[in-house]
């Protein structure tokens, strides 16, 4: 892994602990500051090493780079481009009846107050519904928290909403629990709830989302941490008593 932790922009140095922790209980060995210098084959099998020296056999090479938008073609049309395309929040370009959905689409999050671009399928699949309903005329505004949730090893992490890798001013507040591999971070900008992640166990997550839509500000930051704790029933109420 090219840097110093799993998700380096988002998560921090207790976050990126954890996920070593987790591939060492599994039995993996993750490299890090390390890129893949070359990949030889002979005799059916691969052997590959390291810019900084890691060398290793293997059957199965993956390699993941990330996402690389080919917005170059829209050049010329009209189309308000960035590091997608850009959209309102029905999805519209700024073409009228012009639409974006997915990977590309550069959308304007009415719940974070700013353009957002999402490479999950889980996002592609509700653009491309939301998409088909305003194109046939309902005109009606994109409001889903953006959420990346993968299993990992035999863990999950959760990241949603807004993390300190797009916005700055955020205020992080959380507990991390080494010995459970279990990682709590909330962020928190003028007493509202902006975004988390959670590595570990994922009860309360559908109260942490209702608080990052509701954009309703809390009176302790302490009580949304509480809400993990608690199943995922009834709505999220963090008050102090």
């Amino acid at each position: 892994m090219r840097g110093p932790r799993f998700l380096r922009r988002a998560l921090d140095e207790d976050g990126g602990r954890i996920i070593t922790l987790l591939a060492e209980d599994a039995g993996v060995q993750i490299h890090y500051e390390e890129a893949i210098a070359t990949v030889a084959q002979a005799n059916g099998a691969a052997t590959v090493t390291g810019t900084r020296g890691f060398t290793a056999k293997a059957e199965i090479v993956g390699v993941g780079l990330g996402l690389a938008m080919n917005i170059e073609l829209f050049a010329g049309t009209g189309l308000e481009l960035g590091v997608g395309v850009r959209t309102n929040e029905l999805l519209e370009t700024s073409v009228p009846d012009v639409w974006a959905a997915g990977d590309v689409a550069e959308f304007f999050d009415v719940i974070s107050g700013r353009h957002h671009r999402m490479g999950t399928w889980d996002n592609a699949l509700n653009h491309g519904r939301h998409v088909a309903k305003n194109m046939l005329g309902a005109r009606q505004p994109y409001v889903e928290v953006p959420t990346y949730a993968s299993s990992m090893f035999d863990s999950n992490i959760s990241v949603m909403g807004v993390t300190p890798e797009e916005e700055d001013g955020l205020e992080p507040f959380g507990e991390v629990d080494l010995g459970g591999r279990n990682y709590k971070r909330l962020f928190f900008k003028e007493g509202v709830l902006k975004g988390a992640i959670l590595v570990g166990k994922m009860r309360g997550r559908k109260k942490i989302l209702e608080l990052i839509t509701t954009r309703a500000p809390v009176e302790s930051k302490a009580a949304v941490l509480e809400l993990l704790a608690m199943p995922d029933a009834g709505k999220a109420t963090p008050t102090d008593p």
